[in-house]
């Protein structure tokens, strides 16, 4: 093994590393936020937008624990979190544009 192969796998494991703990940061504003929506104080759209960073943060650290162990493979079952966190987020924006469409009215 070269010294080159050796440190950019030692730099890959760090950036892999990374998510988690940068997601770490997100996680609490997000949790915030969905305390705020079951009190009453946000809209649906702000709650779609921070559970969706929530299943980014599960995906991120599910993906961590996998790549750590070498078992992850493209297609594996826990992509279905990130994928499911596109979705609710894309949910979000979509109710809140059909909810707060406003039509256009002609001034008189």
């Amino acid at each position: 093994m070269n010294i080159v192969h050796k440190y950019s796998k030692f730099f890959v494991r760090i950036l892999k590393l990374g998510y988690p703990i940068l997601d770490g940061t997100i996680l609490v504003p997000a949790i915030i936020g969905m305390t705020l929506f079951f009190r009453g104080q946000v809209n649906l759209l702000w709650f779609s937008l921070m559970f969706g960073i929530l299943l980014q943060v599960i995906g991120d650290t599910l993906y961590l624990g996998l790549f750590i162990d070498d078992s992850f493979y493209p297609g594996h079952i826990s992509d279905i979190f990130f994928v499911w966190s596109y979705l609710i987020i894309v949910f979000g924006i979509y109710s809140h544009v059909k909810l707060f469409k406003i039509e256009n009215v002609p001034n008189n």
